[in-house]
């Protein structure tokens, strides 16, 4: 078996919930993945699959900014005020599948790309 195979494989054996970041450095230390493909799945960890994987709305809507609603008031009028997305609830479900929807593709991609680099990298 291949020595890579084996340093991997048992990274990988060894994992924990948050050993994904030592598998990263693995693959990048023995040269199966680039510096730049590490960051950047590193980064894809920390700020899409984490959160998403956890179900952490906080985390994945952190910089999600405001959105304009109605409010409600006892004297009955509404009125249109700027909402910021993280502190309300009703949003979250929504605005996660509109973040995964914009954020998939180009991640799957990029998943898609690093498996095949990474396999022609053990060939070598």
């Amino acid at each position: 078996m291949n020595i890579h195979l084996i340093e991997i494989n048992k990274n990988f054996l060894n994992r924990s919930s948050d050993e994904f970041g030592k598998l990263i450095n693995s693959a990048k230390s023995l040269g199966l993945i680039t510096k730049d493909q590490a960051k950047k799945i590193d980064k894809y960890r920390v700020d899409w699959r984490n959160p998403f994987s956890h179900g952490s709305s906080h985390q994945l809507l952190k910089n999600s900014g405001t959105v304009k609603m109605f409010s409600t008031s006892i004297s009955g009028i509404s009125e249109v005020k700027d909402v910021e997305i993280q502190g309300h609830y009703q949003l979250h479900g929504f605005m996660q599948a509109a973040k995964a929807a914009k954020e998939a593709i180009p991640y799957f991609n990029f998943v898609d790309n690093l498996i095949i680099d990474f396999y022609e990298n053990l060939k070598k």
